[in-house]
């Protein structure tokens, strides 16, 4: 696996062979021979195009497409009613009495929060819920 340094360095390499085809247009000489090849190029691939249009048209006449019918029979669609199921909740999952984002229902002690259980504000190494001022 590539290490960030190593990506960068790649990304930055790739980014200059880029930059690098781009500013360095080619010489009016290297543009009339690229021309002259693209030409010709441009020329036999018009030709083969034709060739092969050719040969296409031959097939086609060689072979003539047949018509044919063919009878389908679909199978009629059969609704089926569906069942909606409801869940209603107890009133105890739906309600958090001492405010610590745990609900009644599974809450050990819904009228203390459980944080109190884990925090000592005075210091003495009882839980805050536990401790009797």
């Amino acid at each position: 696996m590539l290490s960030l340094s190593s990506k960068k360095t790649v990304g930055l390499f790739i980014l200059f062979l880029f930059l690098w085809h781009i500013q360095f247009p080619l010489t009016s000489s290297q543009k009339n021979f690229s021309s002259f090849m693209t030409a010709i190029a441009d020329e036999e691939e018009e030709e083969e195009d034709e060739d092969e249009e050719d040969e296409e048209d031959e097939e086609y006449e060689k072979s003539k497409p047949s018509t044919k019918t063919i009878d389908v029979i679909q199978n009629i669609t059969e609704y089926k009613p569906v069942t909606e199921t409801v869940v209603t909740l107890d009133d105890s999952y739906q309600k958090d009495t001492d405010g610590d984002q745990l609900v009644d229902a599974i809450d050990p002690n819904p009228l203390i929060k459980q944080s109190e259980y884990f925090t000592d504000t005075d210091g003495d190494g009882v839980p805050n819920a536990l401790d009797q001022h």
